[in-house]
């Protein structure tokens, strides 16, 4: 067996234990750069896309409420390309959005529809972009029903229906609307859509007369839309980025970050065709409706 001496291995544990503290010195010493590199100030534009129907995304206001609080966010970008969706989910990205854009900058730059929930959605953006083709508009409020009563009749199907209260679950498929059940749905839609008009007329400045236009739920070219305020500018999303650089002076290469809000549009095509009328997950969409459809396959 190898002898050592004592002194020896007391210079031995004594190397062993300057290394060790170098080592610990050094890890604590990157730490402390990686942590000063991520928490320097890295001022950054958010760009956020709102596509397809617009139904309620928990996520996305998630990401939107951690915006709204960044304090090196300086400016976002919001790409519409939707035809509208539920009341609710639009009203409240809108409203999460105008929080952010009484802060700083907020540009909306459309696609090929930003029509009905589309739109108001893009009413939170200080400056509003659309290309000349683009299908805006349709600012109004819809609720859909049908009623099958004589189709089951002629399967001698006899729909048997026990409610607590007249007016409980209507429209009801499967029983004909009163003309006063049909007041009573016409006042909520009336209702609702009023309030889409107040939001139109508090945040741009369109005369009685254009509002008036607009308040009849018709589509408007990018082109018809600039010419009665509905939008700002002709132009693209590099214009509208390039607007918030000039706006909050920002320098050309400022990052870009893409926001990502995960969507859930479950059976709504089905639902607004008529043709999951019959399918169990129909309630998970039901309800009011801001939205442009015409026609879906």
């Amino acid at each position: 067996m190898k002898r050592i001496h004592f002194d020896d291995f007391l210079k031995q544990r004594r190397k062993k234990l300057i290394r060790g503290l170098l080592f610990f010195a050094t890890f604590i010493f990157i730490l402390f750069l990686l942590n000063s590199y991520i928490n320097k100030d890295n001022p950054f534009i958010a760009k956020l896309s709102i596509d397809s129907i617009i139904m309620n995304n928990p996520e996305l206001i998630k990401q939107l409420e951690l915006l709204k609080n960044n304090k090196n966010l300086r400016a976002v970008l919001v790409d519409v390309n939707s035809p509208g969706g539920t009341v609710v989910g639009s009203k409240e990205i809108y409203d999460n959005l105008k929080k952010i854009s009484e802060k700083i900058p907020v540009a909306i730059s459309m696609k090929e529809v930003a029509a009905s929930g589309g739109y108001m959605v893009a009413l939170a953006g200080n400056k509003i972009f659309c290309y000349e083709g683009t299908i805006t508009g349709s600012v109004g409020v819809i609720m859909q029903s049908v009623n099958i009563e004589k189709l089951l009749e002629s399967l001698g199907i006899e729909p048997v229906i026990f409610k607590s209260g007249e007016l409980k679950a209507k429209p009801n498929p499967i029983e004909k609307l009163s003309s006063s059940d049909k007041d009573i749905i016409q006042k909520i839609i009336k209702s609702i859509h009023e309030s889409f008009l107040t939001m139109v007329k508090n945040n741009r400045k369109i005369s009685e007369e254009n509002l008036k236009i607009i308040s009849d739920g018709r589509i408007f070219t990018g082109i018809e839309a600039k010419k009665i305020n509905l939008v700002d500018e002709i132009g693209s999303e590099k214009d509208a980025l390039d607007w918030l650089k000039a706006e909050t002076k920002l320098e050309k290469d400022i990052d870009v970050i893409k926001i990502e809000g995960e969507t859930n549009f479950s059976n709504v095509l089905d639902i607004l065709s008529l043709k999951g009328i019959f399918k169990k997950k129909l309630s998970i969409s039901n309800g009011l409706f801001a939205i442009w459809a015409p026609y879906y396959e």
